[in-house]
């Protein structure tokens, strides 16, 4: 009888010596696969954050795709060239001045539709201040590399969206969205003061004139800078003893034009009151 009690108490403790070990193995089993999740979701965060911080870096510099479907001029002030691929999505763009680096290099626009981007940037040059000049914004289709290319309704879509973002944010702007086709046709009567271009001979469509711009300033005629007439070459005033007075001398002689700012502000184009159109044939291209 105490043999049978030994034995059975030798089985119950080898039972939970057995049950203890396996819980063991089992505990020490779920921690080594929580170690790789752990590590793996560290990886995973660590990529996304490289993978973030490489969109934020392509998103302020130009690209300039090796092949797409088409391509469109923005043009407000800022003037930017997209390239797009066959499902409208832009690929690629390029600054076609130093306006549109400053009002467009904050922007993620690679991968969204022409018409998403667009609107982007109507925002963007608005914010910027740059329609409070230039009341325009103009869209045209430069170039057709597949033709299977509907410009036309691309033309609608980006026409609709960007007329409802200047409407929402009571932008005031002219809009204009050209076709290619109707971009390079040949009016039947072409104007003979702009050749047909519809662009304003003065400022070549600019709508300004100063240093960077086709014609300078009215003021300095591209100089940049004015003479004082009241002081000579010292900046000895002319009219008392001691230096030059005047506001914008105050001895220096020589200072920023006072029209353009030293080239650093737009001046309106005399010509054509800086709508960049022609002043003969209103913008048309024809008679």
């Amino acid at each position: 009888m105490r043999k049978k009690s030994i034995r059975g108490l030798l089985c119950l403790l080898m039972l939970v010596v057995l049950g203890g070990c396996g819980k063991a193995k089992v505990e020490s089993a779920s921690t080594e696969e929580n170690i790789p999740v752990e590590e793996t979701e560290q990886t995973e965060t660590i990529n996304n954050t490289d993978d973030t911080e490489e969109e934020n870096t392509e998103a302020a510099e130009e690209l300039i795709p090796e092949t797409y479907a088409f391509s469109c001029k923005v043009t407000i002030n800022p003037e930017i060239e997209l390239y797009l691929n066959q499902k409208n999505e832009i690929v690629g763009f390029e600054y076609l001045n130093e306006d549109a680096k400053d009002a467009y290099q904050k922007l993620v626009l690679k991968g969204l539709t022409v018409e998403a981007g667009v609107k982007k940037m109507i925002l963007a040059a608005s914010e910027k201040g740059y329609l409070e000049t230039n009341k325009k914004v103009s869209i045209t289709i430069t170039e057709v590399k597949d033709t299977t290319c509907d410009t036309e309704a691309v033309c609608e879509k980006i026409k609709e969206a960007a007329q409802e973002v200047i409407t929402e944010e009571k932008i005031e702007a002219e809009l204009e969205v050209v076709d290619y086709e109707s971009e390079n046709a040949v009016p039947q009567n072409p104007c003979t003061a702009c050749g047909g271009t519809g662009k304003c001979q003065e400022c070549k469509g600019d709508g300004y004139r100063g240093s960077g711009y086709s014609v300078s300033c009215p003021r300095c005629h591209g100089a940049l800078t004015e003479t004082c007439i009241y002081c000579d070459a010292n900046g000895n005033s002319t009219k008392h003893e001691g230096i030059c007075d005047f506001p914008n001398c105050m001895g220096a002689h020589v200072y920023a034009c006072t029209i353009c700012g030293g080239g650093t502000k737009p001046v309106t184009c005399e010509s054509c009151g800086g709508s960049g159109a022609c002043n003969v044939c209103g913008g048309s291209g024809s008679l």
